[in-house]
């Protein structure tokens, strides 16, 4: 899967590159042009790694979280594409799929790191799972506020509070993966 998604990534700045070159010849500005292929290339290469990490990830441990990570990631990569290259990024749904798209991909980023914990006993294995749901709870939240254009006050409170979850599990993780490994 690593090569297949290597090879993605690179199809998607070739085409960047050949899109740019096209528009130059057509008579847009160089810099903004420039602009786009250096953007496509940064956005590709974050959202690739995530992709990438969720793929080893998988391979190591096969999960919903890793191969949805996976999608994620891809889909935040041709979300961005298509507003940078055809003018998309000009509208509101763009805005909408990218933060929705890229909170995801984070979120089930770290959702599948924290899968592969080396853990054992309940303690250890309920600060994992409540960990991960507090991650993916932030994604949701936030692409519920971003839907309905709306921050509720009671809804940021319990974006909060699974920070907090989120944050305090992050950090007791890699301690109870030491803990345990030197038992």
């Amino acid at each position: 899967m690593r090569q297949a998604l290597l090879r993605l990534m690179l199809v998607l700045v070739g085409v960047g590159v050949l899109i740019a070159i096209v528009a130059v010849l057509r008579g847009e500005p160089f810099g903004e042009t420039l602009a786009k292929v250096i953007n496509t290339a940064i956005v590709t290469g974050i959202f690739g790694m995530l992709a990438i990490v969720c793929a080893d990830a998988a391979d190591r441990r096969a999960s919903v979280l890793a191969y949805a990570g996976v999608v994620a990631a891809l889909a935040t990569m041709v979300v961005f594409f298509v507003g940078v290259w055809f003018e998309a990024a000009r509208q509101p749904w763009w805005w909408k799929a990218m933060a929705i798209s890229s909170s995801y991909s984070l979120a089930l980023w770290r959702a599948t790191r924290l899968s592969l914990a080396d853990v054992s006993g309940a303690l250890a294995t309920v600060v994992v799972r409540v960990t991960v749901a507090a991650t993916l709870a932030i994604a949701t939240i936030i692409a519920l506020m971003v839907l309905r254009e709306e921050a509720a006050p009671w809804l940021v409170r319990v974006m909060n509070a699974c920070w907090i979850l989120a944050i305090g599990g992050h950090v007791a993780v890699p301690i109870l993966e030491r803990l345990d490994k030197q038992r």
